[in-house]
């Protein structure tokens, strides 16, 4: 199985260097995830058109699995224009990030490592880089890759950070009442467009 999937992906994308995009549509998205003492909450960015992102990419054999190398697939989200699930919890969530000072949080893709398996939806690992109120931290992620209709491939998944890796303290609310975990959940889910270079 593994010998038909390596051999039909690279007859899609044969050796060599090949140029993605990275865009976001009416399906993709960026959630983030996390709990206080008392309740569950979360932020979502949606719906908002992102600049159109296009990167160097290259596929390889390795490890009886296939590794694509991205340059340069970084998207950078307003977090400004993130919503809140709770009332009141936008505000305080844009405040935590300092949007003002840092506008957007940045996510990075380096490498895909894709082992071997069936091809319907395929399970792989990702190296992203998160860039939260201007620190940066390396994180392996498990995603899924599958094919739309159209041709074009959506990435999803998610990965557990903890908000004090970014110089955050966790924000203590109504004296003490309230206090939200450091630990969250940053989930996505985004398009790619796969072009051989002629």
């Amino acid at each position: 199985m593994w010998n038909f999937l390596l051999t039909f992906l690279m007859v899609l994308l044969p050796e060599g260097e090949f140029k993605g995009q990275l865009i976001w549509d009416e399906e993709c998205e960026m959630e983030v995830f996390g709990t206080t003492n008392v309740s569950h909450f979360s932020c979502y960015y949606r719906h908002e058109e992102l600049e159109e992102v296009r990167f160097d990419l290259n596929f390889q054999a390795e490890n009886q699995g296939l590794v694509a190398h991205l340059k340069g697939a970084e998207i950078a989200v307003p977090i400004e224009a993130f919503k809140c699930r709770l009332p009141g919890m936008t505000k305080d969530f844009r405040h935590l990030l300092k949007y003002k000072e840092f506008p957007n949080l940045k996510m990075e893709m380096h490498r895909l490592l894709i082992p071997e398996q069936g091809w319907s939806s395929i399970a792989a690992d990702m190296e992203v880089t998160y860039e939260i109120a201007g620190a940066k931290k390396a994180f392996t992620t498990p995603v899924q890759l599958e094919k739309s209709k159209d041709g074009q491939y959506y990435i999803s998944g998610e990965t557990a950070v903890d908000i004090r890796d970014f110089g955050l303290e966790p924000p203590v609310k109504f004296l003490g009442a309230v206090k939200v975990e450091p630990l969250v959940t940053l989930k996505f889910k985004m398009a790619v467009q796969i072009a051989r270079l002629l």
